[in-house]
């Protein structure tokens, strides 16, 4: 977490996440059947498929910077918790 606050992320990198979430958010769309559940889905939330282009459009404009800035203003260690699970033997 701390790296994520300070070093600069590769544009490579960057660009390989972004075509990742892109191919995900397509996968979505890939039938009749995720097309109604997603239609569903927009109307329960009060969002039209104007939503999809615009995240698409914003998740573009992500840079290193951005995503410093990010890992700066969330990431806290004083308020993260420690969870352990497993057997207790």
């Amino acid at each position: 977490m701390d790296k994520l606050k300070v070093e600069k992320i590769s544009k490579e990198e960057i660009n390989t996440v972004k075509a990742y979430i892109n191919g995900s958010l397509l996968r979505k769309f890939d039938s009749v059947f995720s097309l109604t559940n997603i239609y569903e889905k927009n109307r329960l939330h009060g969002l039209n498929f104007s939503y999809y282009s615009s995240l698409i459009s914003k998740m573009n404009t992500i840079d290193s910077k951005t995503i410093n800035a990010i890992a700066v203003k969330y990431f806290d260690k004083k308020q993260l918790k420690t969870v352990i699970s497993g057997n207790l033997k």
